[in-house]
């Protein structure tokens, strides 16, 4: 007992069931490209950003005090990664003369900033390496370092 019409031969009958098997291969194969997300008209992860926020006092010398992101430590070294990592650095004058950070190396600084003023700088540091930050209002007074660092995804590890 068959169920096929006779008015469709057994040849097309065999197109038509290979055409609907090749369509759900095809709708299988899109799901799975579009669940590993490689279809996207909008980036669903944020890009990494590093926050920290630093402020020149005055006890006698000048210095500069981690607020944010930073332990409260005098001079402290700032750390952040190499690559597309955004760091953002605010830096806050809560002394009583004019301040202006500056990044040798990279080349980075901010306004000159009366007290009470507060600039923000962005990096995209590419490659690793030290840089030492300074005052630069009054000359160049060293004040402590920026460690530029290279991290690498845990599959890179040997």
């Amino acid at each position: 007992m068959t169920w096929i019409p006779k008015s469709i031969a057994r040849s097309e009958y065999s197109f038509v069931l290979s055409v609907i098997a090749i369509g759900i291969a095809v709708f299988a194969v899109l799901v799975v490209v579009v669940e590993q997300g490689n279809f996207r008209t909008v980036q669903i992860f944020l890009p990494e950003q590093i926050r920290q926020t630093v402020a020149f006092e005055e006890n006698g010398k000048v210095r500069v005090q981690g607020v944010v992101g930073i332990g409260g430590a005098d001079n402290p070294t700032l750390v952040t990664r190499s690559g597309d990592y955004a760091y953002i650095l605010t830096v806050v004058n809560h002394g009583k003369s004019p301040h202006m950070f500056y990044i040798d190396g990279l080349d980075v600084q901010t306004k000159l900033l009366q007290p009470g003023d507060e600039d923000t700088l962005t990096l995209l540091p590419k490659k690793p390496g030290t840089f030492h930050y300074y005052d630069k209002a009054d000359g160049l007074h060293l004040l402590g370092e920026l460690d530029v660092v290279q991290v690498l995804p845990k599959d890179k590890l040997e």
